[in-house]
C-alpha cells in the first residue's frame, strides 16, 4: 500500500504576507483501493494590525533597550561615589512618561 501526502493552505488576496511556520490539523484517510492518504489543512487570516504588529517585533527584536555606554558610565560614577540622585527630576520623568502613554 502507497501513502500519499497531501497539503492544502488557503490564502486569502489583499492582506500582507507573512512568512510563520503554522501547523494544521492533520488526518489519515483510507481510500477506496487502501492506500492511506494524509491531509492537512491550514487557513491563515492575518488582518493589517497583525501585520504591523510582526513588522514592529521584528524592528525591535534588532534593537538593544540598554545603552551599554549610560551603563558604564553610571557604574564608573556609582564605584567613584560622584553619582548624585535627583528624586524630584527622577519623578518629573516618571510623570511625563505616564502622561505621553496616557496620550497614545
Amino acid at each position: 500500500m502507497a501513502g500519499y501526502y497531501l497539503m492544502t493552505m488557503e490564502i486569502k488576496p489583499g492582506l500582507p504576507v507573512v512568512n510563520r511556520d503554522v501547523s494544521g490539523t492533520s488526518k489519515s484517510v483510507t481510500s477506496t483501493d487502501g492506500a492511506t492518504v494524509r491531509t492537512d489543512s491550514s487557513s491563515v487570516t492575518l488582518t493589517n494590525e497583525a501585520g504591523d504588529l510582526l513588522v514592529a517585533e521584528d524592528k525591535l527584536a534588532s534593537h538593544s533597550a540598554i545603552d551599554q555606554v549610560r551603563v558604564g558610565d553610571l557604574r564608573q560614577r556609582l564605584e567613584e561615589g560622584s553619582f548624585e540622585s535627583n528624586p524630584a527630576k527622577i519623578a518629573s520623568k516618571l510623570i511625563e512618561q505616564e502622561i505621553d502613554l496616557l496620550s497614545r
